[in-house]
Order: structure tokens, then C-alpha cells, then sequence
């Protein structure tokens, strides 16, 4: 029960530390401007408040989970939903960059008298790739922290008993 209320203040408290920086940061009544080549993106504060606990949340109960070797069931419960979580803002992600990728070898309006014109690949093919590399991570880290944690859940179930 010690753990339990240890681990319900950590996350109370690293909720607290996120929501005030990220009030800092951000601010609550203006948009936020991001700049991409010569599109400007205003977005509302909250639209990135989401991904911005979520991702917090991933990298902080990483670090707790790896440093406690995997024994804090509760700690690794957190995680497990946090990196799901993860999971679908990286898709999420890879959805929007896909959109933006324009593969070479495509033709863009080319005039009807002239040449082909061919597209070079861009930053966001490489992006893309990236991404996916990680949320292939990001997958294979869940199912071993899954395994593990089963593992430790059966464990002191029966032991328990």
C-alpha cells in the first residue's frame, strides 16, 4: 500500500510540474505559432498540451522504469499506458508527415509541351522513415516490458498467496 501512495504522488506531483511548465512555455490564452518553410501553423494551447504530457510522461517513467529494473509493477503499468500512448501519437504523426512527403519520381503539373519533370526526395521522406524506425522500437519496448511485467504480476500473485 507504501507503494502505491508513493507512486500516486510521483504521478500527482510530475503532473503538477508539466501543467506549470507548460503554462510557462505556452502560455494558456495565446495561439501557438510554428513555423514550417513558408506555411505558418497557429494552434491552440491545449491541442499540444496532450502530446506534450504524454511525452513528458514516456521519457520520465522510462527512466524509472530502467533505473528500478523493471520490479515497480505500478511504475511499469504507467509506462506500459504511456508508451501505448506514445505509440498512437507517433502514428498520428506518421499520418501527417505521409501527407506531406512527395516521392520522387513523381511528376508535379508537368506542361503539356515540355520534359518530365522529376521531384528529388525531401526531409520529410527521411523524417518519415525515422519515425517509423522509432515507433518499430517503441512496439518491440512494449511487448518486452509487457512479457517482464506479466512476468513479475504472476509472480508475487502466487507468491503473495
Amino acid at each position: 500500500m507504501q507503494k502505491l501512495y508513493k507512486e500516486t504522488f510521483c504521478f500527482l506531483g510530475t503532473s503538477i510540474v508539466i501543467l506549470v511548465s507548460f503554462y510557462f512555455l505556452f502560455g494558456i490564452s495565446e495561439n501557438v505559432v510554428i513555423n514550417i518553410k513558408d506555411t505558418y501553423y497557429a494552434i491552440k494551447p491545449f491541442t499540444i498540451l496532450i502530446p506534450f504530457f504524454i511525452s513528458i510522461f514516456f521519457f520520465i517513467y522510462l527512466v524509472r522504469v530502467f533505473i528500478g529494473k523493471f520490479n515497480n509493477l505500478i511504475a511499469n503499468f504507467i509506462f506500459l499506458t504511456f508508451n501505448l500512448l506514445t505509440i498512437i501519437l507517433f502514428t498520428y504523426l506518421l499520418i501527417y508527415v505521409n501527407s506531406q512527403i512527395e516521392l520522387a519520381g513523381s511528376i508535379e503539373y508537368p506542361p503539356l509541351s515540355g520534359g518530365v519533370v522529376e521531384v528529388k526526395g525531401n526531409n520529410y521522406q527521411n523524417f518519415f522513415y525515422l519515425l517509423l524506425f522509432l515507433q518499430v522500437i517503441l512496439i518491440i519496448l512494449q511487448s518486452l516490458l509487457g512479457i517482464k511485467t506479466g512476468m513479475k504480476y504472476k509472480s508475487n500473485k502466487f507468491s503473495q498467496s
